[in-house]
């Protein structure tokens, strides 16, 4: 069997030196790549120093190593090169294999090792895209086994699956140095003697606790006995503790579930730019109500420019005054949490003297959308500046600015209400 390893950080270079020594893989059948070889030196003695795509090509499994910026862009370029039966394995959770199938149509799975994997008791999460076979499962599964415990999950689950593993060294070790912390304030033993009191305490009790298949409430029944010392501890653990061990979860989980949410986006590649006044805005109902005639830029008969924009003008922040179309938010939010959003709107000429309007749609978009909204403030006629390619949409009113739009190479949606949202333009540029 040859593996390949593209990137040398951290995790690459454990498994690299584990799979030569603990898995007995030999120079020829274990391949290494990274953006920067100099720091392949010492690995020259037990691999074969490649490229990425050749990484790639010669290997049986392949584990892509990189930061999840990265990821993208190494799967673009090794996706040609890897042969139809080569195993994908990526290292980045936070990556779902319907975003690794935008790139290559290979089998894949997802390997989670932990910390621990360094002394040789890894619990490695793993999970398979329906493509993976049995042999593919068991190849990965006996190799994973170099470095510890595997443990085979559904994708949907290795987001708790990694807290409880591959999170958890760093959850344990953060616990008990506040617990060590706070042990030295009543103490006059020593830091060092105190940290290697509780270490050693600690791993001997979860030795024996596997050994014996005690429960944690056998450990705390055998050492807190009614009316004693550790009872008054450990009521505190229980009373106090499970309000952080919720809020723990609940952050780490949050954080997790907007990782994977950004890093889908990125791997659409689709970035999406709503248009405020009568998108996001009902500046034509508030306009209606005021007895304000509506004349959009470009449109219109260019005589009721001077009453529209006077009138505009009478009314500190207009803009900021608009009630949102119905449905236009919930669109905003839903196309969000898929795709990478941003707002592109136009505020007048100069010449109409609306000196507010920039600052005053920024507001709005943020009141409503959130603080961490992208808001483009052009003249109408910049917009189709905004176009890199076709995966470039712009949601717009205006039908000369989705022909200009389009024009520009992008992709362009005339947009009548969000209860009748045409999602075809979007799903075919996937």
């Amino acid at each position: 069997m040859r593996v390949g390893i593209i990137g040398y950080g951290s995790m690459g270079k454990m498994l690299l030196w584990k799979f030569s020594q603990a898995a007995g893989l030999d120079k020829e059948n274990l391949f290494v790549s990274n953006r920067t070889p100099e720091k392949l030196k010492e690995a020259e003695e037990i691999a074969t120093v490649c490229g990425n795509r050749e990484a790639a090509s010669l290997s049986d499994i392949v584990f892509v190593c990189v930061r999840p910026s990265d990821l993208k862009n190494v799967l673009e370029e090794i996706s040609d090169a890897l042969n139809p039966d080569t195993l994908l394995v990526s290292l980045n959770g936070s990556v779902s294999f319907q975003s690794i199938g935008r790139i290559t149509g290979n089998k894949a799975a997802k390997v989670i090792p932990s910390l621990t994997a360094e002394i040789g008791r890894s619990q490695t999460l793993v999970c398979f895209n329906e493509k993976a076979g049995a042999a593919d499962k068991e190849n990965l599964l006996g190799l994973l086994k170099s470095i510890g415990e595997v443990i085979e999950l559904p994708e949907n689950e290795m987001g708790m699956g990694s807290e409880l593993v591959s999170c958890m060294p760093g959850f344990i070790a953060s616990i008990f140095d506040v617990i060590c912390k706070s042990a030295q304030s009543h103490t006059s033993i020593p830091e060092d003697q105190i940290v290697s009191m509780v270490l050693s305490t600690m791993s001997a009790t979860a030795d024996l606790m596997i050994q014996n298949g005690m429960s944690f409430n056998d450990v705390v029944n055998r050492v807190a006995t009614k009316g004693g010392i550790t009872e008054e501890g450990t009521k505190v653990v229980y009373n106090d503790f499970p309000a952080t061990a919720d809020l723990l979860f609940a952050n780490t989980l949050e954080k997790r579930r907007k990782t994977a949410e950004a890093a889908g986006k990125a791997f659409s590649g689709i970035h999406i730019y709503f248009d405020s006044d009568g998108v996001l805005a009902d500046m034509k109902g508030y306009m209606d109500a005021h007895d304000i005639p509506y004349n959009p830029d470009g449109v219109c008969d260019k005589s009721v420019d001077e009453i529209m924009w006077g009138k505009i003008r009478e009314i500190d922040h207009f803009y900021d005054k608009l009630d949102p179309l119905p449905g236009s938010v919930e669109l905003f939010k839903e196309l969000s949490s898929k795709y990478d959003c941003a707002v592109l709107t136009a505020v007048p000429k100069e010449k109409w003297g609306i000196t507010t309007s920039g600052e005053d749609k920024i507001n709005w978009c943020r009141r409503l959308l959130g603080d961490d909204v992208k808001v483009h403030i052009v003249y109408r006629a910049q917009k189709a500046d905004f176009v890199m390619s076709k995966k470039d949409v712009l949601i717009d009113d205006l039908e000369i600015n989705i022909k200009e739009w389009e024009a520009g190479g992008g992709t362009g949606i005339l947009f009548t209400g969000a209860e009748n949202f045409d999602y075809s333009k979007l799903v075919e540029l996937m």
